[in-house]
This record gives C-alpha cells, sequence and structure tokens, in this order.
C-alpha cells in the first residue's frame, strides 16, 4: 500500500510567551513544586502552548520572587515529566501540553513503560516477510536469513495529526497471528502475543541513538529533511533467550524522551 503524503504549512518561529500575571507563592519547603505546578497549569491552559518557549530564567524569578534554584528545580521538574525540553541557545520549549504518551522516565515495569501506547494508534501503510541480510541481522541481533514479518507504521496520538514516529514491527513467524489486530487495538505487540500465545517477555533491550530523519519519510513526519531524530531500537526476548519481536522507531526531536535518574549510595 502507497504512504499518503499530506501537505504541511510552514509555521512561524515560536515567541517566548510573556509570563502570566504574579503569583504569591507560600515559604513553603517544596516552593519548587509549587512553581512547577503553577507553570504545569499554564501549559494546559494554553497560556504556554505546546512550540513556545517559556520566559528567560531571570524573568521567571523577578515575576515569581524565587531564587535561581528554586526555578531551575521546577521547571527540571517539567522536563522530568515531558512537558518542556531544554535547548542551548534557544531555551525551555513546551513539547506537550499533558504528561506523556510520548515521554516516560525510567518504570519499574513494562506496563508502565509503554503506558503511552493506550493513548497512540498506528497507521500501517506496508507490510510483508522479509529474511534478515547482514544490515538487518545486526540491527536486531538476529542470524542472517532469519525471517520475519515486517509491518511499516506511523504512530499517532489520538486525535493529532502529527505522527509521534515511524515504526517498524519484526515479528517471528511463530506469532503472525497477531498481524489481525495491529492498528486495531491499542496495545503493544508484546502484550498480544502473550495474550494469545502465553509467552511473557523476560527481557527488554531498548538501544537509543542519533540520526538525520531520512528524506523519504520527513514529509511524513511533518519535519526537514535531515534534521536531528531518535533511533529507538526494542528487542523484546523471551524466556531461553527467544526472540519474541523487535520495534524500530524513529522519532523527530522533541517528540520522543526518556528520562533515567539514578540514585546512588555511597559508603561513608
Amino acid at each position: 500500500m502507497p504512504v499518503t503524503l499530506e501537505k504541511t504549512r510552514k509555521k512561524a518561529p515560536a515567541k517566548a510567551a510573556a509570563p502570566p500575571a504574579r503569583s504569591h507563592l507560600s515559604q513553603s519547603t517544596t516552593r519548587y513544586e509549587m512553581f512547577a505546578n503553577s507553570l504545569v497549569a499554564d501549559i494546559e491552559s494554553g497560556r504556554y502552548p505546546v512550540g513556545a518557549l517559556l520566559p528567560p530564567e531571570p524573568e521567571l524569578c523577578a515575576h515569581y520572587g524565587l531564587s535561581r534554584h528554586t526555578v531551575r528545580e521546577g521547571v527540571r521538574k517539567l522536563v522530568d515529566m515531558g512537558l518542556v525540553s531544554r535547548q542551548q541557545g534557544v531555551g525551555t520549549k513546551v513539547i506537550s501540553a499533558q504528561v506523556g504518551p510520548n515521554n516516560f522516565s525510567a518504570a519499574t515495569s513494562l506496563e508502565a513503560l509503554f503506558s503511552y501506547v493506550g493513548g497512540t494508534y498506528l497507521e500501517i501503510y506496508e507490510e510483508g516477510w522479509v529474511s534478515a541480510d547482514d544490515q538487518l541481522a545486526r540491527l536486531l541481533d538476529c542470524k542472517v536469513g532469519q525471517r520475519w514479518l515486517k509491518v511499516s507504521s506511523y504512530r499517532y496520538k489520538q486525535n493529532d495529526q502529527q505522527p509521534m514516529s515511524h515504526t517498524v514491527l519484526y515479528i517471528p513467524p511463530a506469532y503472525e497471528g497477531i498481524r489481525q489486530y495491529l492498528g486495531k487495538v491499542n496495545h503493544p505487540v508484546y502484550q498480544l502475543i502473550e495474550k494469545h500465545y502465553g509467552h511473557k517477555v523476560q527481557d527488554l533491550q531498548m538501544d537509543v541513538s542519533a540520526l538525520s530523519i531520512p528524506t523519504a519519510m520527513a514529509r511524513k513526519l511533518q519535519c526537514r529533511p535531515n534534521s536531528p531524530g531518535l533511533l529507538v531500537v526494542r528487542r523484546y526476548r523471551g524466556a531461553n533467550d527467544s526472540g519474541l519481536s523487535n520495534s524500530v522507531s524513529i522519532y523527530p526531536q522533541s517528540r520522543f524522551q526518556v528520562s533515567i535518574r539514578y540514585r546512588l549510595n555511597w559508603a561513608a
């Protein structure tokens, strides 16, 4: 099935929004959290729309009567929530009007890690069988010649005209039966395999690397050709290290974020 290309409109560069009317925060030990909650409310209300820049740090400090440390911690909390991103030389940009679904922090379960899938859907444009050549075998960490059901798609958030990602699924012949559900139910592939075959994921390896968005898919993703993006390869394995499925996703800049926090326990 051919890919349908959509016309896009050029948008004017995002401008920094003016600060809201001054707020008086209490002398709480969690002032940065109260400040962060205020910014969240302003983002959700549209005061700071997606694509806009938050006011510079000095303006926020003066407007709210807060120290730079408090403002930085509050903004950092929004970064962890996936609402804003910091860009060197640009500022703090709003990338989402609500927490998730395309952003997540370190999670303790696959369900938490992929909770965003429930609020998205796949637009499948091509599917068929492929045999892994040298390049694909290295990407999927499989044997050369191994057969896969290849399903090429774009993932969208509900009621959003802009794709989150270009995603290619690779499914072994043993699980071909889930093919009928792809694009029709909002469940990750690993959940479909568990539900219909009883095989559970025991191990997930996720590799994230930078790339330039290929020209062939830039128009559909509504971004500039060769602009920055992320390549995310996920390999799902079951018992005895058996391959359950793989996915290869390309995300344009600011549409996907992985936040990992390590807590170190140093000996006295």
